[in-house]
């Protein structure tokens, strides 16, 4: 179910030591560790976070090559898409098919043989670019200007709201309860 999700970190996301896994280990590489989203606490003072949908797709990190699962899988995507995608640059998101679309979803990303035909119904929303220096706001920007020239229909940004207090929250998840 659609609601939101995240309250964004301000400081750089940690490197991982984790390997990723892949039918070629010599191809095998530190991927970063992508930032989890927590249950909201209602007694939470949440103004000044940063709050975006909960989208029901696959967690996944693009490392300027290659997708990868959050457990670090190599997705099996098509040239197409990947080839849309900025080198030189990781990004943190979301493989997205749209609302009440998991399944959906799931069984397109998981292919290990791509259906370019399925994969066109896939977006890549991105909510982060986790190695970039800076801030949030700073990496969130290095999102945006990586993906300035990319087809929105293959990836754009996840839209990001200040959260101006408990409030706020309980109105944008109404908006978006509405939308289903």
């Amino acid at each position: 179910s659609s609601g939101y999700k995240r309250a964004a970190p301000s400081s750089k996301s940690k490197q991982s030591s984790k390997k990723t896994k892949s039918s070629d280990a010599s191809s095998q590489k530190s991927l970063p560790e992508l930032a989890l989203a927590k249950k909201w606490d209602e007694n939470m003072n949440v103004k000044g976070y940063y709050m975006s949908e909960k989208l029901d797709g696959m967690r996944c990190l693009w490392d300027g090559t290659n997708l990868y699962s959050r457990n670090h899988n190599l997705i099996h995507a098509p040239g197409f898409f990947t080839q849309n995608l900025p080198k030189g640059i990781a990004l943190d998101g979301e493989l997205f098919v749209g609302r009440g679309e998991f399944q959906e979803c799931m069984s397109i990303v998981k292919q290990t043989k791509p259906d370019e035909h399925d994969w066109k119904r896939v977006t890549f929303c991105v909510f982060d670019a986790p190695t970039c220096e800076g801030d949030f706001d700073t990496r969130l920007q290095a999102a945006k200007d990586a993906l300035s020239n990319t087809d929105t229909s293959i990836a754009s940004v996840l839209p990001q709201t200040e959260c101006r207090g408990k409030a706020h929250v309980l109105e944008e998840f109404a908006r978006i309860r509405k939308q289903n």
